[in-house]
Order: structure tokens, then sequence, then C-alpha cells
């Protein structure tokens, strides 16, 4: 059997200018007793122009977020890092699909 070290998922959705965040979500999976979303994460995009140093605070906001744990299959900090990276990460593909899809 194989299970995962993380899981996140990011959804953004912009207003009309492209730019501007009018909806965030973050979810969190394998980061707690669990799934849970990362809201603190959230509010920090949700009404805000999205930057990638925007990102990357949320990325560090929902890493904050997390009731991860150490494991047999991962130490707790790595996973918070994982978390750190792949919302900000995730989060400027997002921008990309929707940017290149307008």
């Amino acid at each position: 059997m194989e299970l995962p070290l993380i899981g996140i998922g990011v959804l953004l959705s912009l207003e009309e200018d492209f730019q501007t965040c009018a909806k965030a979500r973050i979810v969190l999976g394998v980061a707690g007793p669990t799934p849970m979303r990362a809201y603190d994460a959230e509010k920090r995009l949700t009404g805000k122009k999205i930057t990638e140093d925007l990102l990357k605070t949320a990325g560090k906001t929902a890493a904050e977020e997390s009731k991860v744990r150490d494991s047999v299959r991962g130490a707790a900090w790595h996973r918070k890092e994982m978390i750190r990276v792949q919302v900000r990460r995730m989060g400027l593909k997002c921008l990309d699909i929707i940017r290149n899809n307008r």
C-alpha cells in the first residue's frame, strides 16, 4: 500500500480584472487527523491582488495552520515545508491556467 506524505489542493477564482482574488480555497490532507481547510491562508488571499509574495505568505500561513505530526512516513517539519512551498506553486499554476484560458 502506498500512502501519501501530504495532500494539498488550491483553488483560485479571480475578479474580472484577472488580478484580484474573488475566492480562495486551500485544502490540506494528511496534515492532521482529518482533511482540513486552511481558512487563515484563504483569508490572506481573498479580496487582494494575487502576487507571488502574497502566495508565499499564504503558504507560510497554511503550514502554520496545519496539524502535521511526525510519523514513520515523514517528519512534521518536512511536511510543513512541503505545504509552504506547494501552496505558492499551486497558486501560481492556478494564475497561469486562468490567464491563459481567458
